[in-house]
This record gives structure tokens, sequence and C-alpha cells, in this order.
């Protein structure tokens, strides 16, 4: 009797183990951001019933290079909302009609691109939403993007890759840097470049779309 308890017991806790554990698998044909100069991240996901009870898997999503896993795709979340609170832009932007888990979602006159995760670099481009109230979040932001971050505090989606919208007037900031949200610089031959002693970036205008190399 005693060594079927046993049995049970030792089942039970490989089964409790193997729940939050999960073999990551490259996600094929993902356009992501620059992790290093002209190396673009690597993109891991699966996919793990968190606790023994759960009915709903949780998906484990990682951006690294191709010898380490990285990071969770959260990590770079949280550490742009960080930040957009550091510099009181988070909370100027309006309230939305939109409610996640008790917090009030904002919305910026802004669309954000990923382009780069070491260091981390986001793209703003302007953008009217136009009138915020009685408005659905498709109707609002537009149908979910091929590739983004989900982002509980903004109704706004985080985007990523190497290719962002053209308009005369970006911005840019780099939590990892310290810098920003500033203008894009431009070249006198016409391209936008960021430049900086641990990344540069050139934007290459291709119809209403930039591509972003990364040469640094």
């Amino acid at each position: 009797m005693k060594s079927i308890w046993i049995f049970i017991l030792i089942s039970l806790s490989a089964v409790l183990l193997s729940c939050s554990r999960c073999d990551l698998q490259v996600v094929p044909g993902v356009d992501t951001p620059w992790i290093g100069s002209e190396e673009q991240a690597v993109e891991r996901s699966c996919s793990y019933f968190s606790c023994f009870m759960d009915s709903v898997a949780t998906t484990d999503t990682r951006w690294g290079t191709e010898r380490s896993d990285g990071q969770h795709l959260y990590k770079y979340n949280d550490k742009i909302v960080s930040y957009l609170k550091r510099k009181r832009l988070l909370q100027s932007w309006p309230e939305s009609n939109f409610n996640y888990n008790g917090y009030q979602q904002r919305l910026a006159p802004f669309k954000f691109y990923i382009v780069s995760v070491e260091p981390l670099v986001i793209i703003m481009i302007p953008y009217d939403f136009g009138e915020i109230k009685n408005r659905g979040r498709a109707c609002l932001v537009g149908d979910r993007p091929s590739q983004f971050i989900a982002n509980k505090y903004m109704v706004n989606y985080f985007e990523y890759g190497t290719y962002v919208p053209f308009h005369e007037n970006p911005l840019w900031f780099s939590p990892d840097l310290k810098i920003g949200p500033i203008p894009v610089p431009k070249k006198e031959r016409g391209d936008l470049v960021i430049e900086h002693r641990k990344i540069e970036l050139v934007f290459k205008k291709q119809g209403g779309i930039y591509e972003v190399i990364r040469l640094k």
C-alpha cells in the first residue's frame, strides 16, 4: 500500500513540474527586431499549462539569438511602459473606454514600432485616431496587426519588425539608452539615421514605408 502512494506522489510531482515547462521552438517567417549588427532576433515560442487544473494554455514567446533563448516579450513591454511613465507621457495621454484589470487604458496619438531590442529602440509615428468616445477597439485602432506585443496599459499596439510606415517627422526613444522621445535625425541625402555609440540605424524609404537597417 505504501509503495502505491509513493508511486502516486512521484507521478503527481512529475506532472506538476511538467505543467510549467515547455520546449521553446523557433518561429519561422517572423520579421523580428534587430538584436545586433546585421542580426535580427530569433523568435521562440511554446505553450504550456501553468498549473495542474488549468484549461487555458499559457504562451511563452521570447526574442534571443541563435545561441540564447533571450527574454520574454512582456519584459520589453514592461520596460517601454515604465519608461513612458517616468517621462510623464503615459499619464498625459487621454483615457479610452477600455478597462483592463481595473486600469483605464490610454490612447497615445502615435503608432509604436519596436525596431531593436539590444538596445531597445522604439519608433513613434504620429497618428490621429479621431474621436475616442463611443467607439469599439477595432474601430478606434484597427484590427490586430500580424506582429505585436500585448499592452494592458494602452489601447495602442506595440508592433515590431524592420519596417515602419513613412512619415515626415517620426520620433524615437530608447529606455536602455535613456534617450527621447526625440525626432529621428535626417541626413543630407534624405535618409533618416539614428546614430549612437551602441547602435546605428538607417531608414531607407521604399514607397510608403521605411526599411530599417542596422549597421552597428
